[in-house]
């Protein structure tokens, strides 16, 4: 669970900086 939650946090970080 906690690879899949960090796995998470990096491609919400990921698409954030596309976003912006």
């Amino acid at each position: 669970i906690n690879e899949v939650a960090a796995q998470i946090g990096v491609t919400g970080r990921a698409l954030q900086q596309a976003f912006k």
